[in-house]
């Protein structure tokens, strides 16, 4: 019964497809038809085998059908007939693809495409909406925790509503055409209604808790050219954000913490020749974290250096260094410590002593232009936010602590065309990394990554087909167990533009593949506690992605991307 909707869907795509298909070739009979008429009209008043403007142009008068006046010629075709080589003139539409296609009648094809795609979505409502129903028949993987000799599954009714509310106002302005300026002021209000649920046996626990998060950024931006060669750049930013935690019943504060940070950085940009270019700079990174529920203050003080270089010294090859950090700030709920229990031998607690993730990044990238780019990174940490598991008493706690993290990359990247519209890429890369906390046993793991396309764009057309395959083995280091993924995944597909490419239809199909397992699985070890969550990564049925835009502008569209403006620190 699982597979029957999507049966019904593939129908009625089937259905469509076949309609439109038909459609558009009665279409181009048609034209055809339309042509050779206007060509047989023209003979008639002019009979000389000559053609001229006039003949050009009585011939598009003839035509019936209106698209086809601009672009309806008269070709003269040599043709073997009984043996001997003649020569003839042909009528041709010259019409596209996508021309044929609009004066096809497509209203059979869209109403069954349309029916399709709400049957698709009634499909998906009606698998959620009985999706409990169906993990009680063991049809979907979940977790399992083994202690004292038992099993017990995890539980999945855990409810949250949040809301989330952002206000900016931003400046860009330029003086002297020397010195350019950008500034932004954003607000950002957050809360969350958690609703965490514990069964046991037959009674359920519901522990309600409310989370607040005002955030305040404030970002200054500069940069001045000294002339052609050289350049300064500086920037500033400073947030004051505040988290709490409460029990909505009782309307107590069970969690509060203040912060503030302030980030100055400064940068010299220097570039003697087009072929080599090289930024030097610094960040000064300051956070200070207020615990109302310790009465803590706690202040953090950093220093990041930046470098970027680049140097091309010949036509076919370039070599580029960057070395620069990125901060990743503990979100609301690994800081709060109010807990609640996961199941029956399982709870879970933040930890407010939790430092800002800084991650070092060190890259050197060598490109030998139209054959191949190998890059080689190395980052590391000794803060990195990690899940951990403490035992206290007869509790175990799920938290998360900080540990060092060191992680090397090497990958190679291809792009190449083999004519005839067709295009092949490739990304491959091999990583290893490990873990560990100060004088800790290091725990290794690695990475295969594999991602491949070929696309072939159809001459003269604007239909493309794709095909692509995707490989991922990981197995990821924890301070107290392993984590083992495999993904794969095999697609084909095909794209169109339509109306001058206001209109891009794509139709994409994944594949079932079992090249390899696909399983996933997370394995924690403590003395007297086992925690395992098992998964399946398997693509088990056929997959279609239909996607149709719509431009109704002029021009390009533009992506709007303001990411960097406000930490995702729900």
């Amino acid at each position: 019964m699982k597979i029957l909707p999507y049966i019904g869907f593939c129908f009625l795509l089937l259905c469509a497809l076949c309609t439109g298909v038909n459609s558009y070739h009665r279409t181009k009979s048609i034209i055809a038809q339309d042509v050779n008429r206007a060509l047989e009209q023209v003979l008639a008043k002019m009979p000389d085998n000559v053609v001229t403007t006039d003949t050009i142009r009585c011939y598009r008068n003839c035509l019936t059908i209106a698209e086809l006046k601009d672009t309806a010629g008269i070709a003269m075709r040599t043709v073997r007939r009984d043996g001997r080589l003649e020569t003839k003139l042909v009528a041709e539409a010259n019409c596209s693809f996508a021309t044929t296609f609009m004066l096809s009648d497509q209203k059979a094809s869209g109403s069954l495409l349309m029916v399709g795609m709400l049957w698709l979505l009634g499909s998906l409502w009606y698998v959620r909406s009985n999706r409990p129903a169906l993990i009680v028949q063991g049809l979907s993987y979940g977790g399992i925790v083994f202690n004292n000799d038992k099993f017990y599954e995890l539980n999945s009714l855990d409810d949250f509503k949040t809301d989330d509310y952002t206000i900016g106002l931003f400046y860009k302005g330029k003086f002297a055409n020397h010195l350019n300026l950008s500034s932004e002021l954003i607000y950002n209000r957050y809360d969350i209604h958690e609703d965490r649920f514990y069964s046991a046996k037959n009674d359920v626990a519901r522990t309600p808790y409310k989370g607040d998060k005002n955030y305040w950024r404030y970002y200054l931006s500069g940069y001045y050219n000294l002339g052609s060669k050289v350049s300064l750049w500086a920037d500033y930013t400073q947030i004051w954000k505040d988290y709490s935690n409460s029990d909505r019943n009782e309307n107590v504060l069970l969690y509060n913490s203040k912060e503030t940070r302030s980030k100055l950085m400064g940068a010299i940009s220097y570039q003697p020749f087009r072929n080599f270019n090289a930024l030097l700079g610094s960040h000064l990174l300051t956070v200070k974290d207020e615990n109302q529920q310790t009465a803590v203050s706690e202040k953090h003080t950093s220093w990041m250096p930046l470098f970027k270089g680049y140097w091309k010294p010949v036509k076919w090859m370039y070599l580029q260094y960057n070395y620069f950090c990125d901060v990743e700030y503990p979100n609301l709920d690994q800081l709060s410590t109010v807990r609640w229990q996961v199941n029956d031998v399982l709870w879970h607690r933040g930890n407010s002593e939790l430092k800002p993730r800084i991650m070092h990044y060190s890259e050197i990238t060598v490109n030998f232009v139209n054959i191949v780019k190998i890059d080689y990174m190395y980052k590391q940490s000794k803060d990195e936010i990690i899940d951990y598991y403490q035992q206290e008493e007869d509790k175990t706690y799920q938290t998360q602590a900080n540990c060092n993290y060191r992680h090397n990359y090497l990958g190679m990247e291809g792009d190449y065309n083999l004519g005839k519209g067709v295009e092949l890429s490739f990304v491959a890369n091999y990583q290893w990394y490990h873990r560990y906390m100060k004088d800790d046993t290091k725990h290794f793991g690695r990475t295969w990554y594999l991602d491949t396309q070929l696309l072939w764009n159809v001459p003269n057309t604007k239909l493309s087909f794709m095909a692509s395959y995707f490989l991922r083995h990981d197995k990821l280091p924890l301070l107290q167990g392993k984590q083992y993924d495999e993904e794969e995944k095999l697609f084909v597909g095909t794209s169109c533009s339509l109306l001058k490419g206001k209109l891009p239809i794509s139709l994409e199909v994944s594949i079932p593949t079992s090249m390899i397992s696909k399983k996933t699985y997370t394995k924690v070890s403590l003395p007297n506690f086992a925690y395992q969550i098992y998964g399946d990564n398997r693509v088990n049925a056929f997959v279609a992605l239909i996607s149709v835009k719509y431009s109704l502008g002029k021009g390009k569209t533009t992506k709007l991307n303001n990411s960097k403006n406000l930490d995702m620190e729900k």
